[in-house]
């Protein structure tokens, strides 16, 4: 079963050993690295993020680059080009042979052209070798979730969502149990109905797990977000290395916890959303009576589907 259907090494690349790279990820492709840096400056059109990782491998996409600048790299999804099965799985006769030599796509006006490094498959092939890698990110849902989950301010990363140039702290510093950690990253497409809505909301979910256990890493709890190994053992999600948790099914939730809450609980545990406060302001929006709700059980029932 793909990782992708749980959201809540040797090398393909021979020699290829890129350092010092600008990278970019898209949906549905996978990779693993050690946290190293994370650093902050404002730019001409806003606040960036640096993310970097060091000794980085593509665990799952197709890895190009950029045919003006080989020192910018990216990796494209299989979902391009195939349909996953139920269990998040390609089709078997998809190899990565089949990747296509040359990819463009255009951007803000500009065409950007593409050669394929290498590729890989999760669960059938040798991860693909890149090197170290930054990352750059600006303000966006997928940016500001991973801010929460990366650093001591957790919930407080952010300042103002709506305002790219101090959309988050200027001052954010990597929650010292993440650094030099192995971990895995990818992006997935998620989805939100607001009670009353015909319209999802649809939004980019990050996730991030812990590459030797597969514990999800979630935003630190507020009460606690200081770094310290009592706040992190809270923070990394999951039990064991299993994620049979996130397999509550909708409908099935306990006393004290209305069924209207039922779609708000899964998106909290797939986004490690932990903040009650934060909680209890969306149930608001969704749940007709909220005497009739327990907070502790909502919070509990948050954290077995997490």
């Amino acid at each position: 079963m793909s990782r992708y259907s749980n959201t809540n090494s040797s090398s393909n690349g021979g020699d290829n050993n890129y350092d010092d790279l600008v990278f970019k990820l898209t949906k549905y492709c996978q990779i693993e690295g050690t946290v190293d840096r994370l650093k902050q400056f404002p730019g001409d059109y806003g606040q960036t993020t640096i993310l970097g990782y060091d000794d980085v491998q593509v665990l799952d996409g197709m890895l190009y680059a950029r045919t003006d600048d080989e020192n910018k790299l990216k990796v494209f999804s299989w979902d391009d080009l195939y349909d996953r099965d139920d269990e998040g799985n390609l089709p078997d006769d998809v190899t990565v042979d089949t990747a296509p030599a040359r990819k463009s796509e255009k951007v803000a006006g500009s065409t950007y052209r593409y050669e394929l490094i290498d590729a890989a498959i999760e669960g059938r092939t040798d991860p693909v070798d890149v090197g170290n890698i930054t990352m750059f990110l600006s303000n966006s849902s997928a940016s500001r979730t991973l801010m929460k989950k990366l650093t001591t301010a957790g919930h407080n990363a952010i300042v103002d969502k709506e305002d790219d140039f101090g959309w988050a702290l200027n001052d954010l510093t990597l929650r010292p149990e993440l650094d030099e950690r192995r971990v895995i990253h990818f992006h997935v497409q998620d989805s939100f109905t607001p009670q009353g809505e015909s319209e999802a909301i649809q939004f980019t979910a990050p996730v991030l797990l812990d590459a030797k256990t597969e514990e999800h890493i979630t935003i630190p709890n507020e009460d606690n977000n200081d770094g310290s190994s009592q706040a992190s053992s809270g923070s990394l999600g999951g039990s064991g290395g299993s994620d049979d948790s996130t397999d509550t099914p909708s409908g099935n939730v306990p006393s004290g916890v209305p069924d209207e809450a039922d779609g708000l609980i899964d998106y909290f545990a797939r986004t490690g959303e932990d903040n009650a406060e934060n909680v209890e302001q969306m149930l608001e929006s969704e749940v007709p009576d909220m005497n009739a709700v327990d907070m502790d059980a909502v919070m509990s029932e948050i954290q077995q589907r997490a």
